[in-house]
């Protein structure tokens, strides 16, 4: 039954999370196209979608810390801890901390 929950889970976590990367992938692209030169709008989508994987990439290198092998098993599952929530947490407020100072410099076109 443990096996089955925790199936669940991951499968819920995984639809919200492939949700809510496609709201803002969406929107961030809509804004990119609406606010942008038309000269520079090929580069600035191509960075765009370089900037999503590159994160992607570093959130899949930030989680490795806290993998842990079970001993009977040969999966490893992550370790949901207070540890793991809370790098998650200071990444998060981080990461807000930036769009805020990107977000008071922004002017409207």
């Amino acid at each position: 039954t443990f096996e089955w929950q925790l199936n669940l889970g991951i499968s819920i976590s995984g639809v919200l999370n492939f949700m809510a990367f496609m709201l803002t992938s969406v929107s961030g692209l809509q804004f990119i196209v609406a606010q942008a030169p038309h000269s520079m709008k090929g580069i600035l989508i191509g960075l765009y979608y370089f900037s999503a994987g590159l994160f992607t990439m570093l959130g899949a290198f930030l989680v490795l810390p806290f993998y842990f092998p079970f001993q009977n098993t040969t999966t490893r599952l992550v370790n949901c801890g207070f540890d793991y929530y809370l790098t998650n947490t200071v990444i998060a407020a981080v990461g807000l901390l930036v769009y805020v100072a990107v977000v008071r410099g922004y002017k409207y076109r």
